[in-house]
């Protein structure tokens, strides 16, 4: 996907999920974002903060977001271990298309990184 174009999809139901993001994402400004399992930073141009995360246990994904965004941070991690040992107090954090549709998740541990999420 080329920077700030509209995403569709083969269903109705993530196309919906994409025109809300747009809607709703360009809505939060601030200093941090965090895009948890952003993988190809597909959404980075969604994001009005000023500093981009996107956390993803693919680091081919992220190295070709970075080719789009060389101004975004790139976190290898799981989602669970970077939720545990950073810091960071984002003024947004998304995870999207992840919980209960990522085969790389770890399903089970779903409502603890929800916990650790809002924390």
């Amino acid at each position: 996907m080329s920077k700030g174009l509209f995403r569709i999809s083969s269903t109705p139901g993530k196309t919906l999920l994409w025109l809300l993001l747009k809607n709703d994402l360009k809505k939060v400004k601030g200093e941090l974002g965090i895009d948890l399992a952003g993988g190809g930073m597909l959404n980075k141009s969604l994001f009005k903060t000023r500093k981009y995360i996107s956390v993803d246990i693919n680091q081919i994904k992220l190295s070709e977001g970075l080719e789009a965004y060389p101004d975004a941070v790139a976190i290898n991690d799981t989602i669970q271990n970077y939720l545990l040992k950073t810091d960071d107090k984002p003024d947004l954090l998304v995870c999207v298309q992840t919980f209960g549709t990522n085969m790389f998740f770890e399903h089970n541990e779903t409502v603890e990184v929800i916990k650790n999420m809002s924390e």
